[in-house]
């Protein structure tokens, strides 16, 4: 019994002196993370208070007796440089006041949220490096200008300064800079005047390279390390490679930041830090946290953009939708479909100027845009007029030029048919098999989220996953981003207007688009676009203005532009290239393309479509059904797979 005792008591001993020691260990690993959140934290209030002294010397520096321009534009660059050292978390908390009053793009906007069509104006830093230099700047307007960002940034700051934040909120930042410098930082986006967007982009990696560093002590094996090592390369790489024009930006991206952006998550996932997934936030997120790569295929998540959200009947769901797409019995005649304008072979494009009306008499006013990738979205039409994707249907099967019917007519329709019956069952049995516009238009918009596309031979070599792209192609990516601004409108990774690196606004151009390719006497396309979709937007900026539409799978896509005015890429280079609408001639005040002329050599243009053409990718997205659904009528059964074209 002695020995037994002994025994049992050694037992407890030593499972005590574990615990006290898992404690210990815990209660260390614990102080340490508390320590670094408590230091970047710090880091961030002091990068406030910088911001807003630089801001205040600024103000002082402009309103001396003699306005030096010189030193002001020297006092906006160090501010600028201190913004960056704190955009990611600025930005990260607080995105809307950043876009209204800090740094967001130097064009009017409406008021978001509010029942009445208020105009805010802008205001902010990119206003003032649009100002400041000008070759000849309003100095009032300027002073003015300054003083207002002054007041705003200081508001602004005692409120963050209070702000609450977590390691998740630390990490989540980081990687969402990561994107925001590959997608705007390096095009320009945010120096319209000063051109200072690389220097601009070293501040923004800096305080990433800070945190890294932090918490390296915390990290197994040699992960810290390569990512302070990858970082440190980054920086470096901006310090040698200081020429806009010059820089490589695909390399950038491919060799520092897509691996930077994997090592952050893999870092926080090793540390134990919660993701955005162990949040009631995490249910519905644009992009997928974990993905590795954010030129990767599973990136964007496009049930965010959908009012389909996925469940045990997708599949279903797509089949039906796919059988729906490529059924003329939606249209009134039961001999236009979906495809009849939307068809695989063209990229889900139709190949036409003007896409061919109801019963072929006419067309209807504007051209057909592709539907891969589509769902990327915050709003659709050329005018914006809709959210949703699933949304869009009504708009097509109300209008007199499309299928000129209604949901009522097409329910009562399918309704006669015992296959379509089933489908929706199987689709939808929480409505048991209801044919209705709720289930019409999602089983639609589930087959519409399947045309997503990411697997382009530039997107493969970007990843790191071959090197295919030819020199040719790999130029036309860097003058994309950097000399043609092309990427100030058509962001990466869609390369269309949804905005970066949140990817929840869509925007729209002013281009000031011709009605035919004459250059001689080229005459403003009539359609009022954005001005004549919502009530609300009717406002004299939104007049001409279009969506702006992805650039992938372009080299399918002809014609383009809204009214397919331009029949190749060449044609649409060349618009561009003249300075848009204002290089035709055309006094548009609203036009929010540079009206400058681009300046590029006729082999940069041949560059740039290698690029373009380096971004088509259509595989298996293109498969007809072999034969529809059945009905009792045999007139119906003739219709024909894809409808008439």
């Amino acid at each position: 019994m002695m020995a037994k005792e002994i025994l049992s008591s050694r037992k407890t001993t030593v499972i005590f002196i574990i615990s006290v020691l898992v404690f210990i260990l815990s209660a260390f690993s614990y102080s340490n993370s508390t320590n670094a959140l408590e230091q970047l934290t710090g880091e961030y209030r002091n990068g406030l208070q910088n911001v807003e002294t630089a801001l205040f010397e600024l103000k002082n520096t402009a309103e001396a007796p003699t306005f030096d321009l010189v030193k002001t534009r020297q006092a906006f660059l160090n501010v600028r440089g201190k913004y960056k050292q704190i955009e990611f978390i600025l930005e990260y908390f607080d995105n809307t006041a950043v876009k209204d009053y800090v740094n967001g793009a130097p064009l009017p906007k409406i008021e978001r949220n509010s029942g009445e069509m208020n105009v805010l104006q802008p205001h902010g830093l990119q206003v003032i490096d649009e100002m400041l230099f000008e070759e000849q700047p309003d100095t009032e307007g300027l002073k003015n200008e300054i003083a207002l960002l002054c007041k705003n940034f200081t508001e602004l700051k005692l409120f963050q300064q209070k702000q609450y934040m977590s390691e998740r909120n630390l990490f989540e930042a980081a990687r969402l800079q990561l994107v925001r410098v590959a997608s705007m930082g390096i095009t320009g986006f945010d120096t319209p005047g000063s051109g200072n967007s690389l220097a601009d982009c070293q501040n923004a990696l800096q305080p990433l390279l800070y945190m890294a560093k932090v918490y390296t002590p915390q990290l197994k094996g040699e992960l810290g390390q390569q990512l302070e090592t990858k970082l440190s390369a980054a920086i470096q790489y901006l310090s040698v490679n200081a020429d806009f024009d010059a820089f490589n930006r695909l390399e950038f991206i491919r060799e520092y930041l897509n691996p930077a952006f994997k090592l952050f998550k893999d870092a926080q996932l090793q540390l134990g830090i919660e993701t955005v997934y162990d949040t009631p936030a995490g249910i519905n997120q644009p992009y997928n946290y974990l993905a590795d790569n954010f030129f990767g295929n599973d990136f964007l998540n496009p049930d965010y953009y959908s009012m389909v959200k996925k469940g045990i009947t997708q599949p279903q769901m797509e089949k039906l939708g796919k059988y729906l797409f490529f059924d003329p019995v939606l249209s009134s005649n039961n001999k236009r479909a979906c495809a009849s304008c939307h068809n695989p072979q063209k990229a889900f494009t139709d190949g036409e100027q003007r896409s061919l009306a109801l019963d072929f008499k006419g067309t209807v006013s504007r051209n057909s845009p592709t539907l891969i990738n589509s769902v990327f979205a915050e709003r659709y039409f050329y005018d914006l007029r809709t959210e949703k994707i699933e949304n869009q249907f009504e708009h097509v099967i109300t209008s007199p030029h499309e299928f000129n019917t209604s949901y009522p007519e097409i329910s009562a329709k399918l309704n006669q048919s015992e296959e379509y019956k089933q489908l929706f069952r199987e689709a939808f049995p929480n409505y048991n098999g209801e044919i209705s516009k709720h289930t019409i238009s999602e089983a639609i918009g589930a087959y519409l989220k399947t045309l997503t596309s990411f697997n382009s031979d530039f997107d493969k070599h970007l990843r790191g996953e071959a090197n295919i792209l030819s020199p040719q192609a790999i130029n036309g990516f860097n003058l994309f981003m950097g000399k043609a601004a092309c990427a100030t409108c058509h962001f990466a990774p869609t390369f269309s207007g949804l905005v970066p690196p949140n990817f929840a606004e869509n925007e729209s151009e002013v281009l000031g688009v011709p009605a035919t390719n004459d250059t001689i006497n080229p005459v403003l396309d009539g359609d009022i676009g954005r001005f004549g979709g919502r009530m609300k937007e009717k406002v004299d900026f939104n007049r001409h203005a279009f969506k702006t539409v992805t650039v992938r799978n372009a080299a399918l896509t002809a014609p383009y532009m809204h009214n397919g005015v331009y029949k190749t890429l060449e044609d649409v280079l060349d618009f561009y290239n003249r300075g848009g609408g204002a290089g035709l001639g055309f006094e548009l005040d609203n036009q929010t393309l540079a009206p400058d002329a681009l300046n590029l050599t006729p082999s940069e243009t041949k560059d740039i479509i290698a690029f373009m053409q380096s971004l088509t990718d259509t595989t298996g997205l293109t498969q007809v059904p072999v034969s529809l659904p059945k009905f009792p009528s045999a007139d119906l059964n003739k219709r024909k797979i894809g409808g008439e074209y």
